[in-house]
């Protein structure tokens, strides 16, 4: 069997075998094979697809192509979420102390970001001391202990994809579904949860630009993991705003702890959706009783206690959960007004993301060190009537170079007109079980 015979056949439109699949990912596993020839079998799968069989038999392999978490030593109903990805998207860090108060053991290996904003691991390293390089034990015993764990993703989990996934980002493949959910499904399977909630974005702040992509995609990714023998369920929600009020960590730490707190808008709307579904999948709940179970567990207080039990347990201060003035703070803020009257119309959240990240909020390369304390705080919404009085945002920076760039970015997001009308999307768009 040669990897040529493989692109032969994807380039003819074949499916390839169980056995050619375990072949290719285990080469590329091992460096067997050349960057063009890889690139060669990307370029067919990207033009011609792969079937159901395929992409679940190419995401097992890769899952099983680095090293698999092994969680039977954890008592009880193991669950992880996984986000595609958005503009003041926190719900992590919100939903994983309500799920884990409500019995539930949440297992949650996370990844720093390269794109806008940081990731979750890097929000969480905005609370001091909170340490996210654990060891797979430290991470098994904080789930024992009190719950949950969150961990920074490492290096030798699905190395096949990490492989593949370089590749495919510099040679045009990066939007075919079959590669983006197998890459995305392979870590998930490796984590071991057994129940997996696919939160999945669209809009101009997310990758899948329309909610038929993203409902194509989640489709692709729930079939993958029940093909698999776990539980799954994706959600499908806009990112055609800012999910929550903050965009930068500190902030985004601080909308958070808000959900836990009462507050209700959007990324408490989310945050609660994913919980029911989660729990729905867990213990055969109806959605009323789900949902009575979170809202409880929230105007308890208990899900507040339990982020401050996962903030301790992770050598964290948990007294910045109950004092938030505590969180590091930016050199300087500015609020910057409307530049005219009228109706918020349309706000493009990638340009606020591309804002913050000159801020120094996010990363233009790996490794690059991130200013937690940085970023965007909302003050509007879409639909809102403003007048050249209205604070649009309030930008907490360290130094004005790239200032007057970033506010001219910043207002360029915003799109307000007494004539226009906005394209109204609803924050849930659909589910898919």
């Amino acid at each position: 069997m040669t990897i040529q015979q493989l692109i032969s056949k994807k380039r003819l439109k074949k499916e390839l075998t169980n056995e050619e699949i375990e072949f290719w990912i285990k080469g590329v596993a091992k460096n067997e094979f050349q960057d063009y020839e890889l690139a060669a079998l990307l370029m067919a799968i990207t033009i011609n697809g792969m079937t159901e069989a395929e992409t679940t038999k190419l995401t097992i392999e890769m899952a099983n192509s680095g090293k698999m978490m092994d969680l039977s030593k954890i008592e009880g109903i193991k669950a992880d979420k996984h986000s595609t990805g958005g503009i003041s998207d926190t719900t992590t860090i919100a939903l994983v102390p309500i799920l884990a108060d409500l019995g539930l053991k949440m297992v949650k290996m996370s990844g720093r970001s390269l794109g806008f904003t940081g990731g979750t691991i890097d929000k969480l390293e905005a609370i001091d001391g909170f340490n996210t390089e654990i060891s797979e034990k430290k991470f098994i015993d904080g789930v024992k202990k009190v719950g949950a764990s969150i961990m920074a993703q490492t290096q030798d989990v699905a190395v096949a994809d990490k492989k593949l996934y370089a590749l495919r980002d510099v040679t045009d493949t990066v939007q075919s579904i079959p590669l983006i959910a197998s890459s995305i499904m392979s870590k998930k399977l490796a984590s071991g949860a057994d129940i997996i909630l696919l939160d999945v974005k669209f809009g101009e702040g997310a990758f899948m630009k329309t909610a038929k992509d993203a409902t194509t995609l989640a489709k692709a990714m729930v079939k993958i993991g029940k093909n698999a023998g776990r539980k799954m369920c994706a959600i499908i929600t806009s990112m055609e705003q800012p999910l929550g009020n903050g965009i930068g960590c500190t902030l985004e730490i601080r909308d958070a702890v808000e959900v836990l707190n009462g507050a209700q808008n959007r990324l408490s709307e989310v945050v609660i959706a994913i919980c029911v579904e989660i729990l729905k999948l867990a213990y055969g709940y109806s959605d009323a009783v789900a949902k009575e179970k979170v809202l409880n567990s929230i105007s308890s207080g208990s899900a507040l206690n339990k982020l401050k039990e996962i903030v301790k347990n992770q050598d964290g201060n948990e007294e910045i959960i109950s004092d938030l003035s505590l969180l590091k703070k930016a050199a300087h803020t500015k609020v910057l007004k409307a530049e005219n009257n009228g109706k918020i119309v349309a706000i493009n959240g990638e340009m606020l993301g591309e804002a913050c990240k000159l801020l120094g909020g996010g990363r233009i390369k790996k490794g690059e060190p991130i200013l937690h304390e940085v970023g965007i705080d909302m003050k509007v919404a879409l639909n809102d009537d403003v007048t050249t009085d209205t604070d649009l945002v309030n930008i907490h920076y360290n130094d004005k170079k790239n200032l007057d760039e970033i506010i001219k970015m910043i207002y360029g997001a915003f799109t307000i007109s007494s004539t226009k009308k906005s394209v109204k999307t609803k924050l849930i768009n659909k589910i898919v079980r």
